[in-house]
C-alpha cells in the first residue's frame, strides 16, 4: 500500500507537479519496487515515510531510477547505505538479545 504522503514526497522530489493517471501508476509501481529493494540492501523492513536518514536515502533512490542512473545509487550513497545498515544490524541483535533473556 503506498501513502498518499510519501507518494506526495516522492512527486516533490522528482519535480513531478502534474497530475496523471499513468504518470501516478508509474511513480507507484516505482515506490513499491524501491521499497523492496532498499529494504533488502538496507538488512531491515523500514517505513520510508518517517523523517530521517532512510527517508532521504528511499527519496534519492527513487530519483535515480527516474532519471535512469539507479546503476550510479551504490556508489554514491554507500556509506550511508552502510550506516543505516549497521544500525539495523545493532537494532536486530539487541532484539535478539532480549528474547534469549
Amino acid at each position: 500500500m503506498i501513502s498518499e504522503y510519501l507518494k506526495q514526497k516522492v512527486k516533490d522530489k522528482l519535480s513531478v507537479t502534474w497530475n496523471d493517471e499513468h504518470t501516478d501508476r508509474k511513480i507507484e509501481t516505482m515506490m513499491e519496487d524501491t521499497k523492496a529493494e532498499l529494504d533488502h540492501i538496507l538488512g531491515a523492513e523500514t517505513d520510508y515515510s518517517a523523517p530521517g536518514m532512510e527517508r532521504s536515502l528511499y527519496l534519492e533512490y527513487c530519483l535515480y531510477i527516474w532519471n535512469g542512473i539507479k546503476e550510479e545509487f551504490k556508489k554514491e550513497y554507500i556509506q550511508d547505505i552502510y550506516m543505516i545498515r549497521h544500525k539495523n544490524e545493532v537494532k536486530a541483535y539487541e532484539a535478539k538479545g532480549e528474547n534469549v533473556q
